[in-house]
Order: structure tokens, then sequence, then C-alpha cells
């Protein structure tokens, strides 16, 4: 049993986490999908800009002016995320983020290489490697060290598609399905 002191401790860091978390999903409503590159964001929402080597994608935050606040929906992340991509962490090209659900590259295209549950290269393949709840490369994996990144159409890093709360920016893929799903 947990002491008071301990109990607070533990509570103040899960309540420090959900404010960082829901700040980096705020913020990915005024920004939109394009425009999160400014390195201030990056310094205080990422815990770090991961290397990796071998010519995988990586990256790469470029400084751009903020937008003026506004009022933000559902819909405006939806808006924001359209045309994004989903990159694994070892560079393996997980589909897109479209509400075209037959586009070919589709994350929606439920009998297409990304968004099919028996392909290799789909994050609903419960049992594949980029869409298991245990796999560290998948976005289902609430304790995901390698997660998958959403990337706009410049290659810029948008968030990472993850249950993990630890990891900011971050959509979480069910909200981010659902959204998709509901705006057909």
């Amino acid at each position: 049993m947990l002491d008071r002191f301990a109990y607070r401790t533990i509570h103040a860091m899960k309540t420090t986490q959900t404010t960082l978390t829901l700040l980096g999903a705020v913020l990915l409503f005024f920004t939109g999908c394009s425009a999160i590159k400014d390195p201030a964001f990056w310094a205080e929402l990422s815990q770090s800009n991961q290397q990796q080597a071998g010519g995988y994608y990586q990256p790469q935050p470029s400084p751009v002016p903020r937008p003026a606040v506004r009022s933000a929906t559902t819909t405006d992340l939806l808006t924001r995320l359209e045309g994004c991509v989903i990159v694994a962490y070892d560079g393996q090209f997980l589909g897109r983020i479209t509400v075209n659900e037959v586009a070919l590259d589709s994350i929606l295209n439920e009998v297409g290489r990304y968004g099919s549950e028996v392909s290799l290269t789909s994050i609903f393949n419960v049992v594949g490697k980029y869409g298991s709840e245990v796999s560290p490369l998948s976005p289902f994996n609430r304790v995901a060290s390698t997660p998958p990144q959403i990337v706009n159409r410049s290659g810029q890093f948008v968030a990472y598609l993850t249950k993990n709360t630890v990891k900011t920016p971050a959509v979480d893929p069910h909200l981010l399905i659902g959204l998709l799903k509901s705006a057909r």
C-alpha cells in the first residue's frame, strides 16, 4: 500500500504527463499537420529527436512562425492530418491518413496493403509488428518506445501515433481511426 506522499507524487506525475499530452494535442489543433516545425515546440514537447541510422526517415524540424490561436474541433484535427503519412520507426511506410477508403495507400482501405487486418504493413494486423499490442513498433503498445510517426507532405514530423502517453506530441490511434471513419 502506498503512503500518501508516494500516492501524491505518482498522481502529480500522471497529471503532468496528461497535461503535456493534452498540450500536444491542442497544439496540433492550433498549428496543423504542416506547421509543427518549430524547434521550440519540438524541444518543449518531445523527449528527444531520436537519431536513426542507415538512411531511414528522420524528422527535420525547421522554424515556421506560429499562426494566431483560434478555436479548434476534432474536424480541424482531421483536416490538418488529412494527407499526412504514417512511418514506422524502422522506416517502413504504413499508409496515408485520408478519408478516401479506396485510395491504394489509405489506412482505411480494408483490402489494401495499409488497411488490411492481414497485411504485414498494416497497423490493423493485431499479430503483426506494426499492429500488435506488444510490439515496440506498434501504435497500440501503451509502452512502445519506438511508435510510428505522423509525417506531413514535406517530410516533417508532426506527432507520434501511439497509445503511449509518455511520447509527445501524440495522436491516439483509436481517436484518429474514429475521426476518419466518422468523416466518411
